[in-house]
């Protein structure tokens, strides 16, 4: 599994011989080796193509898996977030002291 860096968040990392599963090899466009692919219920799997070392491939996936998060100061800044995406969740905190 690669761990979120102790953020209590883990993505399973399964190793599979694509000479031995044709089939499974196939049905995720492999055509050569050594291919990472991130699957997701429901989602197009998508295919890493960076350095392969565990913090870059852990990186892709937390990149992937998490939701982007955007700090806006002013009300112009949040009129443009909003107007950039079909939909936003918003939380406004109070200041830090």
């Amino acid at each position: 599994a690669l761990d979120a860096a102790g953020q209590g968040r883990s993505c399973p990392f399964v190793k599979v011989d694509g000479s031995e599963s044709d089939d499974l090899a196939s049905q995720f466009g492999v055509e050569g080796y050594p291919t990472v692919t991130l699957a997701r219920r429901g989602k197009t799997p998508k295919e890493f193509r960076g350095e392969r070392s565990h913090s870059a491939i852990r990186d892709w996936v937390l990149k992937i898996l998490e939701p982007s998060l955007d700090v806006v100061t002013t009300s112009a800044d949040l009129v443009a977030l909003a107007e950039s995406r079909p939909a936003a969740a918003v939380a406004l905190v109070a200041p830090r002291q």
